[in-house]
């Protein structure tokens, strides 16, 4: 096979890679807590109630107007979810980026010559930097309108009937699928600003060198094109949006309102700026784009660049427009990139099709080699290519094993996100409590209006333009800090139940302490990462009677109570109950296996420990000290010894485990080495009294021999 046929075929498998690669880096668990509002919205305006004009589903403030800007858009994601449940859903969203990726790869391929790989290793890296805003939201079909905004403006940039008829359609659709259009109006400005820019610097430069500038007349057709095609699309947008959503116009300034006000930035996450331990791949892209445009500084294409910086700010001001930024930039990183690394190694037999190929961006000559080289040049440049292929397809195949897969927050498959999708708890509610008002940290909301409306309807969501600033500050915030009168707010809105997070590390909420010490409360149900509670009125009495945990508490992992012989027998109970309502809580799998560690059931107690470790790979050391005593205390020596060579090569626990490595040499007869890590324990411990009494036995076993 020669390099005309290899790199067409290559091309293909290249680009097949690259999109499968795509599809599994958003094939993770729905992990955005406001999914559920959307299916909830989209299943009501399905039935026949129009599109809602206020907070029809809060129990709090259900009359508050609310500016409902994305109804298309959840129809749209409810779609797949009602043919597939959450697993069609999932895969649905991983095929929406998919296409937004497809179409940042076309419009790379728009801005470097046919054969180059740029665009893969540039896709690749935007994914990565991407992929935490992969979510099942209409904002994900917002990213989608803004990559097919980019891609179709690449191909017919100013044509009139692009400019005056298909964008106007374009926008309008976007604008009555989710209020995120202002981000397309934004990038049609930049671009007629970055024209305007361009018209006065040619002008500029003519006139620095008493050249006779462009006509008026000449240059005036070509900058009005944008401009006029701008004023109908906004246009467009706004009539459409007037005409289908009761809520008129005003809901496109939804997204202006939130991000100009501190109060919401001070509360919502995604408004604020991205953060290094939250989105590393994002400042690592940002940082190999800055280094390319100051390698390839002579090249610069000032449009691309002007977009870019447009939307890096933006970026830099809210994590919600971090998905832009890359959908943006990635295009012009990958001219740069190719710039750099790629142009001239090519195959070469391209190079008869490598000029400025129809409707192609690339206006630069390719400086690739002509045809006619040696039999030797050629293969070498096919094993290049063939090189390049196979390192392509490695990162990939390493970025999923070793960072979706693995990764904790967004897990890899279908499923939900344990911390904003408590089903367990969710299931005793909807099966056990009587309906009642319940009050919720805000997490909750929307998965409350999926799985449990409308027996239990949310105190609050994720809806910022559905609830006021002066109700989150005066009605929500002030009871979650359990503030001076907190009780009677709940009282107000008749609230008898609270949903509420407890954190794996860290103070739980004050109102979380307040419930656990107040007589007037009980916990009914938690698990991992969830706690209700529910207040002690004749309604909810036999639920009590029935569920209440009266000596586990969440996030006490002292367990002191498998000590103290009046409450271990309803410790063993509860214990029992919490593993069966939560099998996988490790607060509970935990609690089982310090019981049996306490009777003396070191088998049981090895085996939850191994089943823990497995599980939970960041596990404490704790862990791994008891495990290897249980090991040892069945005589399973081997492993056990194993267990504390690890431990002393991790630093954890070496005193202990050297001990123990000495009890270890101390059966297998081997005083030496019983001595040696003996004197280790010792010398980490000194003053222990079972160290030093083992010394003292150790040299009169050692006397006798």
């Amino acid at each position: 096979m020669n390099e005309r046929q290899l790199a067409p075929k290559a091309n293909a498998l290249l680009l097949a890679g690259l999109l499968a690669f795509v599809f599994l880096s958003a094939f993770f668990h729905v992990s955005d807590c406001d999914v559920g509002y959307h299916l909830r919205t989209a299943a009501y305006i399905l039935a026949g109630n129009g599109i809602p004009t206020t907070n029809t589903f809060s129990s709090a403030v259900p009359e508050q107007p609310w500016l409902l800007q994305q109804w298309l858009g959840t129809i749209i994601f409810y779609v797949p979810y009602a043919m597939g449940g959450v697993t069609g859903l999932i895969l649905f969203k991983a095929g929406i980026a998919v296409l937004i990726m497809l179409l940042v790869w076309l419009r790379a391929r728009r801005l470097t010559p046919p054969g180059s790989l740029a665009p893969f290793w540039v896709v690749t890296a935007v994914t990565v930097a991407a992929r935490v805003r992969f979510f099942e939201r209409p904002d994900l079909l917002s990213a989608l309108f803004f990559a097919l905004l980019l891609y179709l403006d690449s191909c017919w940039n100013e044509n009139r009937r692009w400019q005056w008829i298909g964008l106007p359609v374009l926008m309008a659709a976007w604008a009555n699928t989710h209020s995120g259009v202002i981000y397309g109006f934004t990038l049609l400005a930049t671009m007629i600003g970055a024209q305007c820019l361009e018209w006065a610097t040619v002008q500029a430069r003519h006139f620095a060198r008493a050249l006779p500038g462009i006509p008026w007349r000449e240059s005036l057709p070509e900058l009005i094109i944008r401009p006029v095609g701008f004023l109908i699309s906004l246009l467009a947008a706004g009539l459409t949006v007037q005409l289908i959503n009761p809520n008129g116009w005003r809901v496109l300034t939804v997204p202006i309102s939130q991000f100009t006000s501190k109060f919401w930035q001070s509360i919502i996450v995604e408004y604020q700026p991205p953060s290094w331990a939250g989105e590393k791949a994002f400042f690592l892209f940002l940082a190999a784009t800055v280094l390319l445009q100051l390698l390839t500084a002579r090249r610069t294409k000032f449009r691309l660049l002007f977009v870019s910086a447009v939307f890096l700010y933006l970026a830099c001001s809210s994590q919600r427009s971090l998905l832009f930024f890359v959908i943006a930039a990635g295009p012009y990183a990958a001219y740069m990139l190719d710039l750099l690394c790629f142009r001239g190694i090519v195959s070469p037999s391209l190079a008869d099709q490598a000029g400025q190929h129809p409707g192609s961006e690339q206006s630069e000559p390719l400086g690739l080699v002509s045809g006619g080289s040696p039999v030797s040049m050629v293969r070498g440049r096919i094993w290049q290519m063939l090189l390049q292929l196979l390192a392509l397809f490695g990162v990939w195949v390493l970025l999923v094993l070793f960072i979706f897969v693995p990764n904790r927050t967004f897990r890899f498959g279908p499923g939900l996100y344990h911390p904003y999708y408590p089903l367990e708890v969710y299931q005793f509610l909807a099966k056990e409590v009587p309906s009642q008002g319940v009050f919720n940290e805000m997490r909750y909301g929307g998965s409350m209006l999926w799985w449990l409306y409308p027996q239990f309807r949310p105190y609050i969501d994720g809806r910022g333009d559905a609830y006021s600033e002066t109700f989150w500050q005066k009605e929500y915030l002030p009871v979650l800090a359990a503030k001076a009168g907190w009780k009677d707010i709940l009282k107000a809105h008749n609230l008898h139940c609270a949903l509420l997070p407890f954190p794996e590390l860290g103070e739980p909420l004050p109102l979380v302490r307040a419930l656990l010490s107040d007589p007037q409360w009980a916990l009914v149900a938690f698990n991992d990462y969830t706690v209700a509670f529910l207040e002690r009125t004749d309604t909810n009495r036999s639920v009590i009677a029935q569920r209440e945990f009266k000596v586990l508490r969440p996030g006490d992992w002292t367990f002191p109570w498998v000590e103290l012989p009046a409450k271990r027998e309803l410790g063993e109970l509860e214990t029992a109950r919490l593993l069966a309502f939560s099998p996988d809580s490790l607060f509970a799998r935990t609690a089982t296996t310090q019981l049996a560690m306490s009777s003396g059931q070191f088998a049981q107690a090895a085996s939850n420990l191994r089943g823990i470790l497995r599980d939970y790979p960041e596990a404490g050391q704790a862990y791994w000290r008891d495990y290897g005593y249980a090991l040892f205390r069945i005589g399973e020596l081997g492993p056990a010894d194993q267990v504390f060579s690890r431990m002393i090569a991790k630093n954890q626990f070496i005193g202990f485990a050297s001990f123990m490595k000495y009890y270890i040499a101390l059966q297998q007869h081997d005083l030496a080495t019983a001595r040696r890590f003996l004197d280790r324990a010792l010398e980490i411990e000194p003053g222990n009294p079972d160290y030093c009494l083992a010394r003292t036995n150790l040299q009169q076993l050692l006397r006798v021999n």
